[in-house]
């Protein structure tokens, strides 16, 4: 079963995404695990730089392509959040549960964003976020966010 956890956005500019990481990111709590998922280029990363600067992350944000998962501290434990990982599977086609992503899932103390997560629906957690970042044919980009009760959930 799905429900709603914000309403479709519309985002037409980068000021947009902005407001949109801005209030996204007020409704964060430690142990949230967030799935992102979108074509590439849709701006998955960009959200993420933006989140990590809401949570006053001043290191510089960049896509784990290669290094597949990176660290940043928090500091003053914004929002209680100690740490943000930033995990980024485009480069694997195959998630094995041996891989050890688990182990960031479980930090309870921590965030972490999944790009490309459709790929690791099977050990994500029955909790995560997922956040849809849809490309519209007029270049304008909309997010749909949703909270789904089952990681088994296909919509």
């Amino acid at each position: 079963m799905e429900k709603i956890f914000m309403a479709q956005n519309n985002i037409n500019s980068l000021d947009d995404l902005r407001l949109f990481a801005k209030d996204f990111c007020a409704q964060l709590k430690p142990g949230t695990v967030v799935a992102l998922v979108g074509p590439l280029g849709a701006g998955k990363t960009t959200l993420v730089q933006m989140i990590a600067l809401e949570l006053g992350i001043t290191a510089r944000v960049t896509s784990p392509t290669f290094a597949l998962v990176k660290e940043y501290e928090v500091p003053n434990k914004a929002r209680k959040i100690s740490r943000m990982y930033h995990i980024d599977l485009y480069r694997l086609d195959r998630i094995d549960d041996d891989l050890g992503f688990e182990e960031y899932f479980a930090d309870i103390d921590s965030v972490v964003f999944v790009e490309w997560a459709e790929k690791a629906k099977h050990i994500l957690p029955a909790s995560a976020v997922w956040l849809e970042i849809l490309v519209k044919n007029n270049s304008k980009n909309g997010v749909r966010s949703r909270f789904f009760g089952n990681k088994k959930n296909d919509s």
